[in-house]
C-alpha cells in the first residue's frame, strides 16, 4: 500500500467517525482493490467520487462521500486553492449529475494535480 492509499484510508476513517457512515458498505474494499497497489492521488480521488458519490449515473447526495473526495484532493493536490473547495464541490456534483463516468471524473480531478 502506497502513501496515498494510507492517507486516503485515514481521511475515510476520520469522515466515518464524524458522520457515522460505514464506507465499507459503500464499496471501500472494492475501491482499494480496483485502484491497485500504487495508484496516483488523482486515481484514488476519481475512484472515490465514483464509489461514494455516484448512483444511477448521478450524484447520490452523499455529503460524507463528497467530503472524503474533497479532503483527499485538498491534502494531496499540487494546485488546489483551499478557498475554492465549495466551488470545486459544486463542479463535481454537476459533473456527476451529467452522468460522468470514471474517465470524465479523472479528467476533472487531474486539474488539481498539475505541476
Amino acid at each position: 500500500m502506497n502513501e496515498h492509499l494510507r492517507r486516503f484510508k485515514r481521511i475515510v476513517a476520520q469522515v466515518s467517525d464524524q458522520s457515522g457512515v460505514n464506507f465499507r458498505h459503500h464499496g471501500l474494499q472494492d475501491l482499494i482493490l480496483d485502484v491497485g497497489k500504487d495508484p496516483s492521488p488523482a486515481q484514488i480521488a476519481a475512484s472515490a467520487a465514483i464509489y461514494f458519490c455516484r448512483e444511477v449515473n448521478q450524484y447520490n447526495g452523499s455529503e460524507p462521500g463528497l467530503l472524503v473526495v474533497m479532503d483527499f484532493i485538498c491534502e494531496t493536490s499540487t494546485s488546489f486553492p483551499p478557498e475554492c473547495t465549495e466551488d470545486a464541490s459544486r463542479d463535481l456534483i454537476a459533473l456527476l449529475n451529467r452522468g460522468a463516468g470514471f474517465d470524465d471524473v479523472l479528467q476533472w480531478v487531474l486539474q488539481w494535480y498539475k505541476a
